[in-house]
């Protein structure tokens, strides 16, 4: 039975190693490309929850509007 020590030990070495096997993998300019992928997949995301959030923003804005007016609102009883 290992004791604690050994199984950290050993997973700190596999993750050690695994990790350097990836970063030696690929070239700088790979790197690169896939960090510019990363960003760009990011950016759409971020872009799609923000024009929700205008969207979102526009609608109620236009319920407002074109909503009928409440009659306490309405200072001409006739109307």
């Amino acid at each position: 039975m290992k004791n604690m020590a050994d199984k950290v030990t050993t997973a700190a070495a596999y993750t050690t190693s695994g990790a350097t096997f990836l970063a030696g993998s690929m070239s700088l300019n790979e790197w690169l490309a896939v960090g510019g992928f990363i960003l760009a997949i990011a950016t759409f995301i971020v872009n799609i929850h923000f024009q929700r959030k205008r969207d979102r923003r526009e609608e109620r804005m236009s319920q407002m509007r074109w909503s009928p007016a409440n009659e306490s609102d309405n200072p001409d009883p006739q109307l």
